[in-house]
């Protein structure tokens, strides 16, 4: 119920330490964190999704830390993915790091869709889950994904399949080794840093 500036600064720091909060207080704060991520300000001055994106996308990163259940987790998912088509690009790459932070297990995405998504966001976001597990779409989005016009995704989708506990298969060095001949020097200097490649 406070002013646009008191509330995001009370969501960023909510942000924060969500994760340390017991779950009672979790549960008693997450319905209000989802009213401001559906663009309800109750007593204070209403910002809808198309005048600013920033408070519900952040209210949004918060309620995905909340300890959502599954029913909260698809509720999340659907606010994000109509969020996206209002969205400035700034507050798109916002909005999808809620969305990954959803559960995979509590995730209705369809990953093959986003893999192939016009917003570079949800491409990227489809490349980290097929880096954690390469089952959730076939291997040829996945190479394309290796090859996708924005450097970001292509940078991201290193950055996970380099990161520790990523899973190895024939798949995922294929993929590592068309990103190590990237233009981009910042995404093959991710792919050398493993033994990924040639391995």
């Amino acid at each position: 119920s406070e002013l646009k500036y008191s509330r995001w600064n009370d969501l960023a720091g909510l942000f924060n330490v969500a994760g340390d909060i017991d779950r009672q207080t979790q549960a008693r704060i997450l319905p209000r964190v989802m009213e401001i991520a559906r663009g309800e300000h109750e007593g204070g001055p209403a910002i809808g999704f198309d005048t600013d994106a920033k408070l519900p996308a952040l209210a949004l990163r918060c309620a995905a830390r909340l300890n959502p259940d599954p029913d909260q987790c698809v509720e999340i998912e659907r606010i994000g993915t109509t969020y996206l088509r209002l969205a400035d690009e700034a507050a798109q790459w916002h909005v999808v790091q809620g969305l990954a932070l959803v559960p995979p297990g509590a995730s209705r995405l369809d990953l093959g869709q986003c893999a192939v998504h016009p917003i570079p966001a949800m491409r990227t976001l489809a490349a980290i889950r097929w880096a954690r597990d390469p089952g959730v779409f076939s291997h040829d989005r996945a190479r394309d994904l290796a090859r996708d016009p924005d450097h970001r995704v292509r940078r991201e989708l290193a950055r996970a399949l380099t990161s520790p506990g990523a899973p190895t298969t024939s798949e995922t060095r294929e993929v590592v080794r068309i990103l190590s001949n990237d233009v981009r020097r910042s995404v093959r200097t991710l792919c050398d840093r493993t033994g990924q490649i040639t391995s």
